[in-house]
């Protein structure tokens, strides 16, 4: 029986209403200023009622934690924690404890020890220093030896000041590995980075800033400080081929039986230019552990569900000629896979440079591991397949999709790249996972004193 015309327009009505309210609210997203706010999330955190100035209220131990604030180049002050490890702090727990609130012992304990290590931590959007389950990853990074952690809230974020953009929080990010290597004197020798979903990609230009200053897939806007250092010299190896897509048009679809996943799709701007100069040379750190990464924000948009539920621009799926907008509208890129590109090419000519075979802790200097789990309900596991494929050039096994904990390894370049998909965890209680924990210990444990 058909509908009558009154039934048809009470159908058409509502379903015009919502793609008028959709279309609204995809063209307020294009609005630079709210456009940050939904990326970066930035203003929603619990310090309204938390003290993130007293990390006893976290869990952690009287001194256990250090807060204190680091400047960076262009006028920001950022809120800063440096975690010390348990058995540092068990050894000089009774000097800790009697000492006053704003003591300096533990950069003293730190800078002291020439053993001591240092991980670096880039939290995600949203939030403070200490949100959700950062505190439980801090307190996991405190249990590996000699271990220190120092981490930062990004410009806008819990006490810092400033607005997030994609070149501030990267200035900020380098600002905090120059503060450890320049204000407390630790070589990058003794150096692990770790980030978590929006901060693998604050971690994938870091450590491409470091390894090649000037690469013109960094924004030509960010500000470093001056610095110098020596390299880390490495022995060569082959490198693998990689394979790129230069726009979202350009991807296969995203139902594609192609071997390359169609996710391995790099964002369509590039820089207009490269980075300031820098006499800084090029470094290594000891390891990188990206935690739910993903390959840009166009493409990650088209599959990333708001808390886990929401696909906010979902709908765009099925329609390949309104992909462009989303290379057009959006401002901060974050093009993560582009990046570690870089980062492998520009890792294989520090090899390739040295004159001095390295040792087997320097071999794998600058290693790259991911983890992702396969329940992460906000960035999709495929993300981490996609960089995968893009960086190696290899086509991931066909029985990731039976979703069994599986780890991908590969050297291009020579630096080891590591894909580690888990079968729990979802997006953030992943990272007090014992996978994280080992990982990072690899690293830590591999670090030359």
């Amino acid at each position: 029986m058909a509908l009558s015309t009154g039934a048809r327009w009470a159908v058409a009505i509502p379903a015009l209403l919502i793609l008028l309210y959709y279309i609204i609210f995809v063209g307020l997203l294009l609005i630079p200023w709210l456009q940050r706010h939904a990326l970066y999330v930035h203003k929603i955190h619990s310090a309204f009622w938390h003290n993130i100035s007293d990390p006893t209220t976290f869990g952690f131990a009287r001194n256990q934690v250090r807060t204190f604030t680091i400047p960076t180049p262009d006028g920001i002050t950022l809120s800063a924690w440096h975690v010390l490890p348990l058995d540092v702090y068990a050894e000089h727990r009774s000097e800790l404890t009697e000492a006053p609130l704003d003591s300096t012992l533990a950069t003293k304990l730190l800078t002291s020890d020439p053993t001591a290590k240092v991980l670096i931590s880039f939290h995600g959007n949203a939030g403070h220093i200490a949100q959700g389950w950062r505190t439980d990853t801090y307190r996991s990074c405190c249990a590996l030896p000699n271990t220190h952690t120092i981490t930062i809230d990004y410009r806008g974020f819990g006490h810092s000041t400033g607005n997030p953009t994609e070149a501030g929080l990267i200035t900020d990010g380098i600002a905090l590995v120059n503060y450890v290597m320049h204000t407390l004197h630790i070589p990058p020798s003794r150096i692990s980075i770790v980030g978590q979903s929006l901060g693998t990609a604050v971690a994938s230009a870091v450590i491409l800033y470091f390894a090649d200053p000037s690469n013109t897939h960094l924004p030509s806007t960010i500000s470093t400080s001056p610095g110098t250092s020596t390299p880390l010299l490495t022995p060569q190896t082959d490198p693998s081929k990689s394979k790129s897509y230069n726009s979202l048009s350009d991807a296969p679809p995203l139902d594609s039986t192609n071997p390359i996943d169609p996710l391995s799709y790099q964002a369509a701007k590039a820089p207009s230019s490269s980075p300031p100069p820098s006499s800084q040379a090029p470094i290594l750190f000891a390891g990188t552990t990206l935690i739910a990464p993903f390959i840009n924000i166009p493409r990650l948009l088209l599959t990333y569900k708001a808390g886990g539920v929401l696909p906010l621009l979902g709908p765009l799926r099925p329609f390949p000629f309104l992909h462009p907008i989303l290379d057009w509208g959006i401002k901060d890129q974050w093009p993560t896979l582009l990046r570690l590109q870089a980062y492998f090419a520009a890792a294989e000519k520090v090899r390739s440079s040295s004159e001095v075979p390295g040792s087997d802790d320097a071999r794998d200097a600058g290693a790259v591991h991911i983890i992702h789990a396969f329940n992460d309900a906000d960035i999709s596991w495929r993300q981490s397949r996609g960089l995968w494929e893009g960086v190696t050039g290899q086509a991931a096994t066909p029985e990731l999709e039976e979703r069994k904990a599986t780890t991908l390894e590969a050297r291009p370049g020579g630096t080891r790249f590591t894909v580690e998909l888990v079968e729990n965890g979802g997006h953030n209680r992943v990272c007090t996972y014992s996978e994280v924990h080992l990982a990072v210990r690899r690293q830590v444990v591999g670090m030359s004193p």
